[in-house]
């Protein structure tokens, strides 16, 4: 689990989830009929994310 705040959002509000699938071939977002953001994505890549985010944590998976 992440946790993460982002000064564009509503205090309290949910941004986004996402499923670590080491299968995923690419970062995929999609909305549902309530307007989630779910995210799809493998642990490579989120360690790009953290990384692009925050280079000098040089996150590896």
């Amino acid at each position: 689990m992440s946790l993460r705040q982002d000064a564009e959002q509503t205090p309290g509000s949910l941004r986004h989830l996402g499923w670590e699938d080491p299968s995923a071939p690419e970062f995929t977002q999609e909305s549902d009929i309530h307007g989630v953001l779910w995210e799809h994505f493998n642990a490579q890549h989120q360690a790009d994310e953290i990384n692009a985010l925050w280079p000098e944590a040089h996150y590896t998976p």
